[in-house]
Order: C-alpha cells, then structure tokens, then sequence
C-alpha cells in the first residue's frame, strides 16, 4: 500500500520531461518479486499477455466485456502505445489498472493532457489538504508556465494539521506565487465563486483533491455504512478488525468472523462521537499496513483457539510527511482525532531527503530486499510508542 504522492511526482516529473523514461518497475511490479519475463523498457516487469498463460495471471483479460487485450497491440507490438481514452467505453479508468498492456505515460498524457504546451494555462486545485498541496506544488516546479490557484473551505491548507505546518506550506506557496483562497465554498457553476478567486472566465484545467469514495461494492449491503467520507459504503469492523454488520442490522460479527477488513476500505472508527471505542484513523497508509498486522495476528490467534487481541489507533497515523515539490518538505508527527494536533519537527531539504529515504526504503522492503526489510520491520515492531494508543495495549 503505497501513498498516492509519491506516485504523483513520478507521473507529474515524468510528463514534463516527456521522454518516457518512468520506469514502472518501482511501482507497478511489484507483486512480482523475481519477474522470469525481461522487462520492457517504460513498462516494467508486467508479463505480455501472449506469454505462458498457464501460470501467468495477466494472461487473462480483466475487462469485463469480451475486448481482448491482444487487439489493444497494434500489429502485436507491445511496445506500440495506444491511446487510453479508447479503452474508457470498455470499462472506466482500465488504464489504470496493474495489467495494463501500454505503455505507463499513456493514460498521463490523457490525464494532463491540457498541460502538454508551453502556453500559459490557468489551473486550479481544489483542496488544500495534503494531497492537494502536493499536486500543486509539483505542477508549478516542473510547469513554471502555469497560473496556479488552490482554494479549500477550511481556514487553512492541511486541513487539521498544526498551525506552523500549515503556515510553512502557505509560505512555501506565496513565494512560488501559487495563489490561495481559504474559507472559499467549490461552486464552479457560480459565476461570483470565480470572481472571488480571481479567475472570472474560469479556468482551462481543473483537479479536484477532496474527500475519498468507497469502492466496496463487491461486499453485502448489511456490512457496508449509510454514512461517512463520500456517502458511506464502508465496511463495519470491530476492534478485533473482523467485519461486521451495520448496526442496523443488528452489528455482529459477519461470515462467523473469519473476515478482515483492514486500512482504506474499512470504515475507520469504531463508536460514535463523543463516545469513541477507537477514533477515526486518517486513510493513508502506515496505520493500513499496522492495522493488517493486527489482522494478522488474530488470524493465527483465531487457528490456535486463543482468544483475539483488540486493534488501536497506529502512532504512525500521526505521521504526515508533506512534499512541496522536489527539494521542500515539511513532517509531521504525533497528530491526532484532535484539530491542530501534532508537532512540525523536520521542514525543508532535510524533510525532503526523509521523505525519499521514506519512498526508497519502502520500495526496497516491497522487493523483498535486506535493507527494506530490517527497517521497516523495526518501524512496525517499535518496542516504545511515544504517541497514539499503542502503549495502552
């Protein structure tokens, strides 16, 4: 489970320099430890879809009409790209799929299309929360011919992270001339909203960087939410992470409890307000990979007839690392359920090398390599949490 961010700035650096050299071995196949199928250059190792399908998974289309993904190669070539759009009437946003058989700048390019000119193109983020600082931070470094505006409705960017973190970012943004409007309600069919960002004709691109949607439609209605982030749709859980049904159909356990479910699909708090049995815990990804752990270990407590141990709320939870293009950054550590939580402790190029030792020791671990793994064991087995719920259990 890797953050959205570190993704974007791969995509973002590579489309500017437009050579194709993304190399999604780092990303997109990681799945396969030791690919035995030679790399294509800009793909990874994804096998073709053409190679032994008996033990190859990718041979199978995953689209859910009859398409074959042979007839996306043009003349068989796999080297050939073809344009993503095509594949939309098929099924949305199949090109964003792992098993993809094109090449990885493909469904950029259809993505940031607008942007692919050295004219001068008005852009505006909406959502000042830390992905979309983030986005708009690597647009303006790497598209210096952008007029960025980010707008959010809360008082500040970052949402309810500290104050000096946010205005570190707001600085950072002014001085790259990235315009900022707060408290400021998204209304892109009123034409007062745009005068008041300074933008009466509108604006030639826009990316919306607000909220987060399930996508558990594959489970049973009576474990899924009426509400929440996006209208609802996520899965109910204990503190066991088993899941359950809603409350309103009566909250047990669900398929006698030998279902998990853990990180972005599960539904992040366990109680209500004011009476909390575990607070909501942010969707990103270090409490996800915790939470999987503890999933884990009931998962073999449960084998052995012992009794489950109950989840908590992740230190990690409280760890924000946010990028402000390539060289500036600022981290954050010990945030809470609590607005204004948490203390800036590492900020500009030195928080930038942590978040690359972050992506790059991550990445390592993924691959199953030494040093990945001794780090990451350590941060997932820390003998002493100084923040979050841990040291309560």
């Amino acid at each position: 489970m890797l953050w959205t961010p570190e993704f974007m700035a791969s995509f973002v650096k590579n489309f500017a320099t437009a050579d194709n050299t993304f190399n999604s071995d780092k990303w997109g196949g990681l799945v396969l430890q030791k690919p035995k199928v030679t790399a294509v250059p800009g793909q990874g190792p994804i096998p073709r879809p053409d190679v032994d399908k008996v033990n190859n998974p990718a041979a199978e289309p995953i689209s859910s009409s009859p398409l074959d993904f042979s007839t996306l190669v043009a003349g068989g070539d796999i080297d050939k790209p073809q344009q993503a759009s095509k594949l939309r009437p098929d099924r949305e946003w199949i090109e964003f799929q792992q098993r993809k058989i094109f090449k990885d700048q493909a469904p950029i390019v259809d993505v940031l299309k607008p942007l692919d000119n050295d004219a001068v193109v008005d852009v505006l983020v909406v959502g000042a929360g830390f992905i979309g600082v983030e986005w708009v931070c690597e647009l303006e470094h790497f598209f210096p011919n952008l007029k960025l505006t980010i707008i959010d409705f809360l008082p500040q960017c970052l949402g309810p992270l500290p104050a000096n973190a946010a205005k570190y970012c707001t600085k950072y943004m002014e001085k790259h001339k990235i315009k900022q409007f707060y408290n400021c309600k998204y209304d892109a069919k009123n034409p007062e909203f745009w005068k008041q960002i300074e933008m009466p004709g509108g604006c030639d691109k826009e990316y919306v960087c607000i909220g987060v949607k399930a996508s558990n439609y594959f489970m049973p209605k009576d474990t899924l939410s009426e509400k929440g982030p996006g209208g609802g749709g996520w899965i109910h859980f204990n503190k066991y992470m088993q899941v359950t049904k809603k409350p309103e159909a009566g909250g047990g356990v669900w398929a006698d409890g030998t279902f998990f479910a853990v990180g972005d699909c599960n539904y992040g708090c366990i109680g209500e307000p004011g009476n909390w049995e575990m607070p909501p815990v942010p969707k990103i990804s270090y409490p996800g990979e915790e939470q999987a752990l503890h999933a884990i270990w009931n998962l073999e407590r449960m084998d052995k007839g012992r009794a489950l141990k109950p989840t908590w709320w992740p230190w990690g939870a409280g760890m924000f690392a946010t990028s402000l293009g390539p060289h500036d950054a600022c981290f954050v550590v010990a945030a809470n359920e609590n607005k204004g939580s948490g203390y800036m402790v590492n900020w500009w190029i030195p928080a930038a090398l942590q978040k690359e030792i972050i992506e790059t020791t991550k990445i390592n671990e993924c691959k199953n390599q030494l040093v990945g793994i001794l780090i990451w064991h350590f941060v997932h087995h820390t003998p002493v949490h100084l923040w979050g719920k841990g040291f309560m259990q």
